[in-house]
């Protein structure tokens, strides 16, 4: 799998505190937001690799990284909200 990404981070394209008021808002409450802030923090090349990040943008994993593959991937935040909700 080829990854192409802008260069930055998450915090470079959205607003941390925004995003996770929001989330929160829609009833996200048991998001580790730590380990969210770490990954805004992380340089976008850093998803594309498995090894590094611990997770595949294609498959997701835990809310956390559901999150974030939401945020790179560009779904809106309310579809997310709703997947995690399920």
């Amino acid at each position: 799998m080829i990854y192409v990404f802008h260069k930055g981070s998450l915090l470079d394209f959205f607003d941390y505190e925004r995003v996770r008021s929001l989330y929160e808002k829609h009833g996200a409450y048991s998001v580790k937001w730590d380990i969210v802030k770490d990954y805004f923090e992380k340089d976008l090349s850093f998803f594309g690799d498995e090894e590094a990040c611990g997770f595949s943008l294609q498959s997701g994993g835990n809310q956390e990284q559901t999150i974030i593959t939401g945020l790179i991937l560009g779904y809106p935040i309310e579809s997310t909200i709703a997947y995690l909700r399920l």
